[in-house]
């Protein structure tokens, strides 16, 4: 039996009960290891800064050690490890984004086999994605169903976002602001592109309306036809009073 320096109370002299020391006989102080915990929380909590230099100046004298414990701890604690990267992951999506641009095949096949094992959080993650991201959802669409025709389809969000800004977030066709839509100006069966040169937003109504038709053939006997409505498609696209496209200036 040995008696603590500390609380005075007599325990087995083991390491069980007492903190070691190599300084002392037997590899065993003369603290018991309550005492001591007690002493460690207290001087921590007296000595932050201290406390935190001398954890930094551990870590980075031992790293290997660092490592073996940080496994360690990470093969104990799943869950909490999974929620540290995933909030890691949040913090810093540049890191995640260069690894992806980095190592592509890996991620496509990680991806791949995450949505095999995961079908039923799959699906409900699409479902969300595209109930809070219709537009882009729609620009998704044409520009596949575009490809599908080997037509150019290069455009994006952002310069939809800027062509329904430069129409006054209103139809091209009949001027009323309604929920819009990308409205072909050429027709995508006519060969015409998913680029900005080709889209123009319109109302359902008239984008119905309009289908596949020659533009001047179909507006000009339009019921909402519009003398300046005409000129400034014209204009914005950049086609002549005769519907011949501009490309020079393009």
């Amino acid at each position: 039996m040995k008696k603590c320096s500390k609380c005075g109370k007599e325990l087995p002299e083991t390491k069980e009960y007492f903190t070691t020391s190599n300084s002392c006989k037997g590899g065993i102080s003369g603290t018991c290891k309550n005492c001591t915990s007690e002493y460690n929380k207290q001087y921590r909590k007296n000595n932050p800064d201290k406390v935190t230099e001398l954890v930094k100046r551990w870590h980075k004298n031992n790293p290997d050690k660092l490592a073996k414990n940080f496994k360690r701890w990470q093969k104990t604690h799943p869950d909490k490890t999974s929620e540290i990267s995933r909030l890691w992951r949040i913090e810093n999506p540049e890191y995640g984004k260069k690894y992806r641009d980095d190592h592509k095949d890996k991620a496509i096949e990680y991806q791949s086999r995450w949505r095999i094992s995961n079908k039923e959080k799959f699906a409900e993650l699409v479902s969300k994605w595209q109930k809070n991201n219709k537009e882009k959802r729609k620009t998704y669409s044409e520009r596949y169903r575009t490809k599908k025709l080997k037509l150019p389809a290069t455009l994006t969000q952002n310069q939809w976002e800027s062509i329904t800004h430069d129409f006054g977030y209103s139809c091209a066709y009949c001027g009323k602001e309604k929920p819009l839509v990308q409205e072909h100006f050429i027709a995508l069966s006519k060969g015409g592109e998913y680029t900005h040169n080709n889209i123009i937003p319109a109302c359902k109504n008239c984008n119905s309306s309009k289908g596949a038709k020659d533009f001047l053939e179909w507006f000009r006997g339009f019921k909402h036809y519009d003398k300046k409505r005409e000129e400034n498609i014209l204009n914005y696209l950049n086609y002549d009073k005769n519907g011949y496209q501009q490309l020079a200036l393009l």
